[in-house]
């Protein structure tokens, strides 16, 4: 897996079994990575960043990276939120929407996937994304 001890999950709840979401996702876990393979949660929290009118995806990143992570798993992330991980770098990893918490941290592990090496989307996302080209 490399040389990371906490790894950032986006999920819709806060245990192993939710489903990974995109970074502005409701909730966020921190797990702790042990170099005999384990993991457990050290920290499960509403994501603050919900709450965002603006620009939820780098909120959620600063929040995250305050945890000291070294990895982030998704299913989607923009370039704002994408650029403060890759400028504390943060290893970003992109899972299929409705992967297991649980299932994606075992592909971290195993090494079945892979650091994305560019945000899913452009800035904006949903009914905001019209108005956000405006507000920029």
């Amino acid at each position: 897996m490399g040389d990371f001890t906490r790894i950032a999950v986006v999920s819709n709840c806060k245990t192993l079994q939710c489903c990974v979401e995109g970074i502005d996702g409701p909730n966020i876990l921190i797990l702790e990575y042990s170099r005999e393979g384990g993991y457990k949660p050290i920290s499960s929290f509403i994501n603050p960043a919900v709450k965002a009118v603006r620009k939820r995806g780098k909120a959620a990143a600063f929040t995250i990276v305050k945890y000291n992570v070294n990895a982030v798993i998704v299913s989607d992330i923009g370039p704002g939120a994408f650029e403060v991980f890759k400028a504390r770098k943060v290893k970003v990893y992109v899972v299929s929407e409705g992967t297991k918490v649980e299932e994606a941290v075992q592909y971290l592990i195993s090494g079945k996937i892979s650091e994305a090496t560019k945000p899913t989307h452009e800035r904006g996302h949903g009914r905001l994304r019209n108005l956000s080209k405006h507000l920029r």
